[in-house]
């Protein structure tokens, strides 16, 4: 019989996760060619591409670290406290480091004048 598969294994053979419209705009690839058009249409620098890349880089480095901690925390609380509560508790978090990620991709591409909210008009 098969292991069980858990929220942190990789999909079985043949198989492929699902990946959100999201997911795809999200990817460090994606990111990159986003800023590159909007360095080419003159709308930031190149310094200005780098920087906002590497602190890019920073967010996702912060979160493989924070998704490492929750997988282990996950797997002790499995043995502690039971499947359904280890769930429980990690849709909770989840949730938690998704609005954290969000608010900070959100400040990132609010500096960038071209993807910045524009004020509406007066009227």
């Amino acid at each position: 019989m098969p292991a069980a598969s858990g929220p942190f294994d990789p999909a079985p053979d043949g198989e492929s996760a699902p990946v959100s419209l999201h997911q795809r705009a999200a990817s460090r690839e994606e990111f990159g060619r986003l800023l590159e058009d909007i360095r080419s249409q003159g709308q930031i620098s190149i310094s200005d591409e780098a920087a906002i890349l590497r602190e890019y880089d920073e967010m996702l480095v912060e979160l493989r670290g924070a998704k490492q901690r929750l997988e282990v925390e996950y797997r002790e609380r499995i043995g502690r406290d039971g499947q359904a509560d280890a769930d429980a508790w990690l849709r909770g978090e989840a949730e938690a480091l998704g609005r954290r990620q969000g608010e900070q991709l959100k400040r990132l591409v609010g500096t960038i004048p071209a993807l910045a909210p524009q004020p509406a008009a007066g009227g």
